[in-house]
Order: structure tokens, then sequence, then C-alpha cells
């Protein structure tokens, strides 16, 4: 007999980033004060499900970190959690920490708006200096990411750890609950290439 599997994806909660308008990617910022609530409100929504939990998958970033632990916080039951960097956010190249404003002003508003939208065209990418300043011995950072980019990524991650572990327990008779910490923008593209082979 095979069990259920349930699987929940959250969207981080609103990041310092997301509150003056700025382009996140890669940049490790933290949770606002509206984002602490927001991830706090998640969990007492999963907590009320009366569901166990197995375990939780996040990003390497501080914000979905974060909202993992402040959603934790609310359950029952502290989670086993996997972090894998193939999970953060798109790499927006040089708009990194640059506000949409700003960004329009530099690039044209056009080009902003098909960077952030055109599922194959990639952002101005970070100069080999500017990746170097930031990479150092994280040879796997990207310079810059289209949303098709940031799917296979997203996709790997999927295929190597999230997909092998619900189906070891999709094989017992137990009911299995994931959970994992993502980010909304980014759950669209991703969730359009996962296969569910799910009962």
């Amino acid at each position: 007999m095979q069990g259920k599997v349930n699987f929940v994806m959250l969207r981080h909660g609103s990041s310092v980033a997301n509150e003056g308008q700025r382009f996140g990617g890669w940049e490790d910022v933290g949770l606002a004060e509206r984002g602490i609530e927001q991830a706090r409100h998640a969990g007492r929504l999963l907590r009320d499900t009366q569901t166990r939990w197995d375990i939780a998958f996040t990003s390497s970033l501080q914000r979905a970190i974060q909202t993992l632990d402040h959603c934790m916080a609310e359950l029952i039951d502290p989670l086993p959690t996997v972090s894998d960097w193939r999970l953060n956010e798109r790499h927006y190249g040089r708009l990194q920490g640059m506000s949409k404003a700003e960004a329009a002003s530099l690039y044209g508003a056009e080009c902003v708006q098909a960077w952030r939208r055109s599922f194959r065209a990639r952002p101005p990418q970070l100069t080999f200096d500017e990746y170097l300043s930031v990479a150092g011995s994280q040879v796997r950072i990207p310079r810059g990411e289209s949303l098709m980019d940031t799917q296979q990524r997203v996709l790997g991650c999927w295929r190597d750890r999230i997909h092998p572990a619900l189906m070891s327990r999709q094989k017992s008779s137990r009911q299995t609950r994931r959970f994992v910490g993502n980010k909304g923008r980014r759950c669209r593209p991703s969730l359009s290439c996962f296969p569910f082979p799910m009962p």
C-alpha cells in the first residue's frame, strides 16, 4: 500500500529588498518586520491543519531560512531542514540591489520589463571582476539568469533531492508531508517543469 504525499510550497516573507522595491536576487538580505509576521502566520496556518510535517527544504538565502525558522516556531514539532543553493532566488546580475526605478532609468522600462517577464532573456550580466568579487570559491554562482536558467537550476534540486525524498516515503504506508520554502515568482517557472508522479 502506497502512502499519500502532501507537498507545500511557501514563498518567503517580505524582505528588506521587497520593502524597498529593489531587485533582491542573490543579495542576501533578511526579512522585514512584515515578513516575519507573514512567516509566523503561515506557520499558524500549517499548524491548524493538525498535520505532522516530515521535512523542510529551503534555499541558502537568509530570507528563506528566516521564513522557515519563524514558520517552524509556530509548529508543534521542529522539522529537519535541508538547505540547497539551487533553490535560491533568480540571479538578477547587475540589477541586484538596484531599485526598480533606478533600473528603468538606467536601462529603460521596456528592457527591464522584458528581463523580468521573458522566459529566455537574461538581465545584464556581472562583469568578470564583479563576478570574482562576489563568487570567491563558490564557482557555481551565476553572473545573471533568465527564468529558464533558474528553472533548470531548481529542477536539478528537485530531481536530486526533493523528488527522491517524496518517493521514498510514498512507497511506504505512512502518510508523508513535505514542506519547501520558496519564492513566489520563482515558483511559477519551476512548477511548470516539475513532473509530479504522485497518486
